[in-house]
């Protein structure tokens, strides 16, 4: 995750902002979807821990450039995605979102479920699998664009 990541200024500025809430409402989000102390919330603590660990490491390497498309090499919450069922040849733009986020729409997902948990830090063309109680779904990421969350 070391190539260089060129942004718009709006985009890096709400990147920014969308960070520093994450970080404020990590305990609030924790106790409000994992109340139960045990494997799910630790794994939780975990995942949630090593996306701010990590995003803290990449902010610092972005370029700010007025002629960036706004691409991301990998998918993070605030990010639109598209992806393609495997088996079904079929398209879907989804947006990766906090479960926070009030305004949530159709083609939201929040990064808590288990298709957003499948999505984080996925890159271009490769392939994930997401198991549902009406079976195993197999994708292959198109394209990544950071969202204006």
């Amino acid at each position: 995750m070391d190539k260089k990541i060129c942004l718009t200024g709006p985009a890096f500025e709400k990147l920014l902002e969308h960070m520093v809430k994450l970080e404020e409402n990590k305990s609030k989000m924790i106790d409000e979807y994992f109340p139960e102390y045990g494997d799910e919330r630790s794994g939780f603590i975990e995942l949630f821990s090593y996306y701010l660990s990590e995003m803290d490491r990449i902010i610092k390497k972005i370029k700010i450039s007025d002629d960036a498309d706004d691409t991301f090499p990998f998918v993070v919450i605030g990010s639109e995605v598209k992806i393609q069922d495997i088996d079904e040849d079929e398209l879907f733009t989804y947006r990766l979102v906090s479960p926070f986020d009030r305004d949530i729409t159709n083609g939201c997902v929040s990064f808590i479920s288990p298709v957003g948990k499948a999505l984080l830090f996925k890159r271009k063309g490769e392939d994930f699998s997401v198991k549902t109680p009406g079976g195993i779904y197999r994708y292959r990421i198109k394209h990544i664009r950071i969202g204006l969350f």
